[in-house]
């Protein structure tokens, strides 16, 4: 009987060893992943004037980090992509008490001036799809959870996320994009490339 008992410790103590291992080893990959992203590309599944210059183009990182035209001129850039509020963010990070894992992708969307009156004017670029959680899964797909659908809906909706290796991921996403040189916005699926900036984390 001892000896069964004695068996059943150990059983017992294996089980909870094992159960702490494989929460270490969850922990240790969603610390590795946290960060901060840059975003390094923007491609989109059909060609777009969203700069003004008259010229469609499916690269939309260029489209929005390039000069933009207005009535024949050629302006300041609007966004850079290469300044820390525009990279994403990957939680829990460093020396923060809340260990939920959250992320904001930080896409950046235009916002226009006068467009009801048939004379559009881009004014800035938005930061949207910024309120997630997520989960990461086998073969390096990220579970996307929406934490504000109903604010979501009007911009876009995620489609899927995966990393591609330690220091990078990409999203595809549905949104609209303002062309132009149609003048009217369009559904189009874009797909996002991050990369990792930095281990240095700022608060």
């Amino acid at each position: 009987m001892k000896t069964i008992k004695f068996s059943s410790v150990i059983i017992l103590f294996a089980a909870f060893f094992i159960s702490c291992s494989d929460d270490n080893k969850d922990q240790v990959v969603i610390d590795e992943f946290a960060g901060y992203y840059k975003i390094t590309a923007i491609e989109s599944s059909i060609p777009i004037d969203m700069n003004n210059d008259g010229i469609k183009s499916n690269n939309v990182l260029m489209e929005i980090s390039s000069r933009h035209a207005f009535n024949g001129e050629v302006i300041s850039n609007f966004y850079n992509f290469n300044s820390f509020p525009s990279f994403a963010e990957v939680r829990p990070l460093p020396e923060q008490s809340n260990d939920a894992r959250l992320i904001a992708f930080n896409y950046p969307y235009q916002i226009l001036l006068n467009e009801d009156e048939g004379n559009p004017v881009l004014m800035y670029y938005m930061k949207q799809f910024i309120n997630y959680s997520y989960n990461l899964k086998p073969n390096n797909e990220i579970e996307v959870i929406d934490n504000n659908p109903d604010y979501h809906s009007e911009y876009g909706v995620i489609n899927s996320a995966s990393r591609i290796d330690e220091n990078s991921f990409q999203v595809n996403l549905s949104t609209k994009l303002y062309d132009f040189e149609d003048r009217i916005w369009v559904e189009a699926d874009i797909e996002i490339s991050y990369a990792k900036v930095s281990d240095i984390y700022i608060d």
